[in-house]
């Protein structure tokens, strides 16, 4: 507004004033409004920044389970798929996903022991009448074993007995109710 005043009074023009000063009104009106429309689309703007960013982290979130679920599901020796059906069902009858997840890692490694002859784990197949192997002579995954296993409890109506063959094969008792 300066520069306009200045330039009139150079030039020596005589001009009204008051229209001078309905000018610089109309522009600090303009100024302000432009100025309060910014702070009105800051929060909404503010808002999808914050929305966006959530997003990005709960997207990198679910990949970094993904990938780990998938690590655990190699490490194993099952499929993501089948980790996935019998983590589900563990939920659904209210137990631990952790303790079957661990169940299967310790079907996995005992018939890898009982594989290489160790006596410990072969018994433990062998109370339970559990056949590592496929009929291909491959061994079983460890989410098959865990099938295997279950149906063999259902024949146990000893719970000291069931307790006994779940240890052996180092699977927690809290998992009986889920496996008969």
């Amino acid at each position: 507004m300066a520069i306009i005043e200045s330039l009139v009074a150079e030039l020596g023009f005589k001009i009204d004033d008051s229209k001078l000063k309905q000018f610089k009104t109309s522009i600090d009106g303009l100024k302000s409004s432009a100025i309060s429309g910014l702070s009105a689309i800051r929060t909404p703007v503010q808002a999808l920044i914050a929305a966006f960013t959530a997003t990005v982290v709960i997207t990198k979130l679910a990949a970094d389970q993904s990938a780990q679920f998938q690590k655990t599901a190699e490490r194993i020796n099952v499929s993501t798929e089948s980790l996935q059906k019998f983590t589900n069902a563990a939920k659904l009858a209210g137990e631990s996903p952790e303790e079957l997840i661990s169940a299967l890692d310790s079907l996995n490694k005992k018939a890898q022991d009982s594989r290489h002859g160790d006596a410990g784990a072969i018994m433990g197949f062998g109370r339970l009448g559990v056949n590592i192997r496929e009929a291909n002579g491959q061994l079983k995954s460890a989410d098959r074993l865990l099938i295997s296993v279950a149906d063999k409890l259902k024949n146990f109506k000893d719970p000291t007995l069931k307790r006994k063959a779940l240890g052996d094969l180092g699977i927690s008792e809290n998992l009986s109710g889920l496996l008969s």
